[in-house]
């Protein structure tokens, strides 16, 4: 039985002896008049209890109905998400096998890879051949000659710059000796013999001449009366002197030389030219060649890789 029900029931109990024993005592008065002051108080919460109640039955509604609301919303989406992978996945599996058809029309980059080798190899093979036929090199079976030692360093003269070059020339008849001092300069010096050279204190004088060009480098030769010098602030032009008059005969340009060192010890000489019995040479490196020495022959345009 609810604390109501109690209440109703025992204030009726007592409105019942009321009016049984009218004439009752003023305690039994006072009771009365408290319970039913206590049942009004309680009527009074049931009420506003009754009224709360509403409210959050009227809230829970509502909230249950924007639930209501965010779930159809939530599945509109999913089902938009799940149409989308499954498209996405369509076209992966589209991709894949387009992919799977080139792999098996593509030849690998294995293949490729030794094929451009053997390209490569078949392009060196034609080109080690065609200079072959250019050069026209008789090469001699057997070679008698023999390096047997190297001796130590000996010093000839000490005269000019650090760098310099001095050299005979090679052609019969010719004892001079030439000294060009300097990385660049334009003045050569000419003495009669190597015995005039080497000694301090000589009688004979020194034919100096001035050039009309200045050199670069250290890579100078005499040869047959000429002199043959890279000249300065030029990458590749080779000047061909007169050393009777002093006066520029000729001049070439070398193809693909001047944009390397020679030698790696000597930074300064871009063009070397070079003497010997089949004639004169010039010597320079080639970045296209991978930094190689390309070796150029002057009277008759020939050019070697090494």
């Amino acid at each position: 039985m609810s604390v109501t029900a109690f209440l109703v029931a025992l204030l009726s109990f007592y409105l019942t002896v009321g009016s049984v024993h009218s004439q009752g005592s003023p305690h039994d008065s006072f009771i009365i008049q408290y319970l039913e002051r206590r049942l009004s108080q309680m009527e009074e919460r049931m009420n506003q209890c009754e009224q709360k109640t509403v409210g959050v039955t009227q809230k829970t509604y509502d909230l249950s109905s924007e639930i209501r609301g965010y779930l159809s919303t939530l599945n509109v989406v999913r089902s938009e998400v799940q149409s989308e992978m499954d498209s996405v996945s369509a076209r992966v599996d589209r991709v894949e096998r387009e992919l799977e058809y080139l792999e098996n029309k593509i030849p690998t980059q294995t293949d490729i890879e030794m094929e451009e080798a053997l390209l490569e190899q078949q392009i060196n093979a034609a080109e080690l051949d065609l200079l072959k036929k250019k050069a026209k090199i008789k090469v001699e079976k057997d070679c008698s000659i023999v390096l047997s030692q190297i001796k130590s360093l000996k010093i000839v003269k000490k005269a000019g710059d650090t760098y310099g070059s001095w050299f005979r020339d090679p052609s019969q008849g010719s004892a001079k000796v030439y000294l060009l001092s300097g990385i660049s300069n334009n003045t050569l010096l000419e003495y009669d013999s190597l015995h005039s050279f080497t000694e301090s204190n000589t009688t004979t004088p020194v034919k100096v001449l001035q050039l009309p060009f200045p050199w670069i480098g250290t890579g100078q030769v005499v040869y047959n009366g000429f002199l043959y010098y890279h000249k300065a602030d030029t990458p590749n032009q080779i000047l061909k002197v007169d050393l009777l008059n002093g006066t520029v005969v000729d001049s070439t340009l070398v193809p693909g030389a001047g944009r390397l060192p020679v030698y790696s010890l000597n930074p300064n000489t871009y063009l070397d030219v070079a003497v010997d019995e089949l004639g004169l040479w010039v010597i320079h490196a080639d970045p296209e060649y991978g930094g190689n020495l390309v070796i150029t022959k002057l009277d008759k345009g020939r050019e070697y890789h090494i």
